[in-house]
């Protein structure tokens, strides 16, 4: 934490060159005092224990360089009034802003529709475009020694729901690593991550050859099955870009409802002779 800012506003002289004995002067730079309640601005009620002294003098140094530096500041003839419109411009530019956050917490719908995420979706298809290789299927990482290791390849590559129950069954038994729902899709470098499948060199054309994979590395075994899959460049399911999706119809809604407000706002004063603009600049 820094102690600072303009010492005029934060610290001023008080009755008393060194205070009082339950508000002492703890520090003076030219003729600029900091006392101890001074401090209180910076550490309100909380108790610092046995780091109290330690944390009140680095208080105490951090003012001290603090007005330090203003004082060269000031030295240098910087144009102090230029300074002011800036602080100016920036607290009413967070003034407009708190407003407007305001104003959308209030009154807009935080909700969207799937018919709203759905209808953005189909008329903008274009604009969206992976980034990366997407997969719906399993993965699962087993030790090399594993138990009944035929059984389960059988029920890996099996399409019956009796036998997937087995399957996920024993990967919560004796697997390491797995992704076993097949209904989401999945960037496929996150599912493979640190594999012998993540360090293929052609994985577009790894994924239109291969259904099922297995690999067997430092003692083991690696499977694969790929139920789809969209490539780079293609354009992805609605299903994996939903939140991106909705986030882009809630910002539109922001955006047009904060248009609507600042047209309402001019026209009303407009209405009330709230505006009077006396000419136009020369250009």
């Amino acid at each position: 934490m820094i102690v600072g800012g303009s010492s005029c506003q934060y610290f001023s002289p008080k009755e008393g060159e060194l205070g009082t004995e339950a508000d002492p002067l703890l520090a003076r730079v030219g003729e600029q005092a900091l006392y101890l309640s001074d401090l209180s601005e910076f550490t309100g009620d909380k108790d610092y224990g046995k780091d109290s002294a330690a944390h009140y003098q680095r208080l105490v140094h951090s003012w001290v360089k603090q007005q330090l530096l203003i004082s060269k500041a000031k030295e240098e003839g910087i144009d102090l009034a230029e300074i002011n419109q800036r602080v100016d411009a920036y607290l009413n530019s967070l003034l407009v802003y708190e407003f407007k956050k305001r104003y959308i917490s209030r009154n807009m719908e935080a909700s969207v529709k799937d018919e709203e995420i759905l209808t953005y979706y189909e008329t903008n298809k274009k604009n969206f475009e992976l980034k990366q290789n997407i997969v719906k299927g399993f993965f699962v990482q087993l030790p090399a020694n594993s138990p009944r290791l035929k059984d389960f390849r059988k029920w890996f590559r099996s399409s019956k729901e009796n036998d997937l129950d087995k399957m996920k069954a024993y990967c919560f038994q004796y697997a390491q690593n797995y992704h076993i729902d097949e209904t989401i899709w999945m960037p496929y470098d996150g599912m493979v991550k640190n594999t012998p499948f993540g360090s293929l060199e052609s994985k577009g054309n790894f994924l239109k050859k291969n259904n099922f994979a297995e690999r067997t590395e430092n003692e083991m075994i690696y499977f694969l099955k790929i139920k789809e899959y969209k490539l780079i460049g293609s354009t992805p399911p609605l299903d994996f870009i939903k939140d991106q999706v909705t986030d882009i119809v809630l910002n539109k809604r922001k955006v047009e409802m904060l248009k609507n407000l600042e047209k309402d706002i001019y026209n009303r004063a407009e209405r009330n002779h709230e505006i009077e603009i006396i000419a136009q600049p020369n250009r």
